[in-house]
């Protein structure tokens, strides 16, 4: 595929991020990173958050980042689309609004009490948002703290470029 994320392992080749976290959370999660049992509710939920984040708020970061000015966009490579642009920050913008409804009952994750794998791909959203300066609400505000102090956030960014690594996850894709 030639692509970033590509995930390739002695049984499987995944390009697409949601379905490389889902599998290594199914493959290695145990109680660390569990996923909602299949034909449950809980799953339901998970999976219309997962396709939310993916499909509503990442293509749309994706959109900037291709026709956005450097140092985070790619205008130079594939060209400036400045009305696209606009409309892509103000739906990244109203979709984060969403994302926010899920945390208004005061739960620390999108899922509920325990970090799980729709975080891991709003965590990396929220930080591309705020690249991208899209006011985050409130409580994703405060997500967003809540996740990037976390040490497997914090090893993750060391990982894919250690000098750009920070505590608080405003500058680490």
């Amino acid at each position: 595929r030639h692509k970033v994320p590509f995930y390739e392992d002695d049984r499987v080749k995944i390009g697409e991020s949601a379905a490389i976290v889902g599998y290594l959370a199914d493959r290695h999660g145990g109680d660390v990173l569990p996923m909602a049992a299949p034909a449950t509710e809980e799953r339901a939920v998970l999976l219309d958050r997962t396709l939310f984040i993916m499909t509503e708020i990442d293509a749309r970061l994706y959109t900037l980042r291709l026709h956005g000015e450097p140092p985070a966009g790619l205008a130079a490579v594939y060209g400036a689309a400045p009305t696209a642009l606009r409309a892509a920050k103000e739906y990244v913008h109203k979709s984060l609004n969403e994302t926010a409804r899920w945390l208004q009952d005061g739960r620390p994750y999108v899922m509920g009490e325990r970090f799980g794998t729709a975080d891991i791909l709003l965590a990396s959203c929220v930080v591309w948002a705020l690249l991208y300066e899209i006011e985050l609400p409130t409580p994703l505000g405060e997500y967003r703290h809540r996740v990037v102090s976390r040490p497997g956030f914090q090893a993750a960014m060391a990982s894919n470029d250690p000098s750009r690594a920070t505590t608080d996850g405003a500058d680490a894709l």
